[in-house]
């Protein structure tokens, strides 16, 4: 079977990308490994669309970027297809002195990335209880535009449009290799399958960096990060209009401190950690991992991950978050540093939990998703918060990049805005 795009994930990003090509009439293939769409990190996150004031342009401008370009569509295609979208907002909140410069960076970098005037205001103490009188701090953020959503339902919604313009989807269906030539080898329900596209994109989450190491990637690790989260008691969840977020506080990583979060389905819910794990689906277990990440965490040569290791300040966040993860006790004490009124009885039992897969090379972290091509296969990398906002925009992004390489022959209706957003998401191809 022969097509113009295969796209490997069915995800936010995968069904984003297929989205689009469909709707320039290319003839697209999805393979997903799941029975639906969106099951993994497109479902298990925050659900919030987010605006880009908390991304440094410096280090994070493509990121930025996307977001900012993304929200339009978003808004629109939620209206437009009847799906959820409440715009509550973000509260960001400094607990001390340091985070307050931290507030100060964002009022910036909210302006150069691109934020209006009117979506936000910067509070101090006594506005912070005027906006939400059981939250405490010095300084806050008060995001007003961003919302939640259900990033699975518009991923299911964008993979229907998709099929009904022709796209087949070949669930139960995962991929074991993808070739430079486009031709990528799937085992579907027991059965060899082999499906070739002018160009692949293989935005498989946690799975996309073994396939691109098989397929030639060099020098990077990939570690994996859990968030659990806890349900809030109903009584205590209506003491807070919005999202409440604090300033993190270990800014050399990519991780957020607990917050408190509004899910579309009604309830409230605090988290989460960043909770080492070995592999890309330990959604579950807490001792258990511990224990096996003594064996091995994550993928890629362990000469990559050894600085990380050696790092003072990275192995306090890994045991400070082991703990909050152990002991619900911890992080209840994490949350009552910035909202009164809570205690460890109002943490009912477990929530969702997601994980990241950070992509490191022997400096650290890298801050930005990345795209690895070889011949027609596109490898997304490193997709991480905020991926499922940026979706859109990267998705356009990949397809124009593909259509310059030669490799589809269509003209985009896209989200590319100008040649400097398409160079900010495609800096790093080979």
């Amino acid at each position: 079977m022969s097509y113009d795009a295969v796209i490997v994930g069915a995800g936010i990003l995968g069904s984003s990308v297929a989205y689009f090509a469909s709707e320039n009439g290319l003839k697209v293939a999805v393979i997903e490994k799941e029975k639906e769409p969106g099951i993994h990190s497109t479902y298990r996150n925050t659900g919030v669309v987010h605006r880009p004031f908390y991304l440094n342009p410096l280090k994070r401008k493509a990121s930025a970027f996307a977001a900012s370009r993304s929200y339009p569509f978003l808004k629109k295609f939620v209206e437009e297809n009847g799906l959820y979208w409440n715009q509550l907002g973000t509260l960001e909140v400094a607990t001390d002195p340091e985070g307050a410069k931290v507030i100060g960076d964002y009022e910036r970098w909210a302006r150069e990335n691109g934020m209006e005037e009117d979506e936000f205001q910067i509070l101090d103490d006594k506005g912070i209880i005027s906006e939400e009188p059981n939250v405490r701090g010095k300084l806050a953020f008060l995001s007003m535009t961003d919302s939640v959503v259900n990033f699975k339902q518009i991923s299911e919604k964008m993979i229907e449009v998709s099929e009904s313009k022709g796209t087949s989807v070949f669930y139960g269906c995962r991929t074991e290799s993808v070739s430079s030539d486009g031709e990528v080898s799937c085992s579907c329900n027991g059965s060899e399958k082999k499906i070739s596209g002018k160009a692949v994109v293989v935005a498989a989450g946690g799975e996309t960096f073994n396939l691109a190491t098989k397929n030639g990637l060099k020098g990077y690790a990939q570690l994996h990060f859990r968030g659990d989260y806890w349900k809030l008691s109903e009584e205590k969840g209506k003491l807070f209009r919005r999202n409440i977020y604090t300033v993190p506080r270990f800014p050399n990583f990519p991780f957020l401190d607990p917050h408190i979060i509004k899910r579309h389905t009604g309830g409230t819910e605090i988290g989460p950690n960043a909770f080492l794990v070995p592999g890309p689906y330990d959604y579950q277990g807490t001792l258990s991992k511990i224990l096996k990440n003594a064996f091995g965490s994550g993928e890629g040569p362990f000469s990559v991950k050894a600085r990380l290791f050696r790092d003072a300040e990275f192995m306090r966040l890994v045991f400070a978050d082991w703990k909050i993860s152990l002991f619900k006790s911890s992080l209840m004490r994490k949350v009552s540093e910035f909202a009164v009124g809570i205690t460890e009885a109002d943490a009912l039992g477990k929530g969702i939990s997601g994980i990241r897969h950070n992509i490191i090379d022997e400096r650290g972290f890298l801050s930005e998703p990345f795209f690895y091509i070889n011949g027609r296969a596109l490898f997304v990398l490193n997709y991480n918060s905020p991926g499922a906002t940026g979706s859109p925009w990267y998705a356009s992004v990949i397809l124009t990049a593909l259509k310059n390489r030669g490799l589809l022959q269509a003209i985009y209706a896209n989200l590319v805005i100008n040649d400097e957003s398409e160079a900010l998401a495609v800096k790093a191809l080979g």
